[in-house]
């Protein structure tokens, strides 16, 4: 199983919303105050992600 790392909330919930396995998350490793999220990458979740950044 690959995981993408998605450093963004607001990009991790539209992924969930779009039905995409999240896994976990934790603290990001520099920056106290932010979240990286852990999703199963598949070929939908690179689609997705590229209709959301264009």
């Amino acid at each position: 199983m690959i995981i993408k790392k998605i450093h963004s909330k607001k990009i991790a919930i539209e992924l969930i919303r779009r039905g995409h396995d999240f896994i976990y998350c934790e603290p990001h490793a520099t920056k106290e105050k932010l979240t990286v999220f852990f999703f199963v990458e598949t070929a939908q979740l690179k689609a997705d992600l590229n209709e959301i950044f264009s």
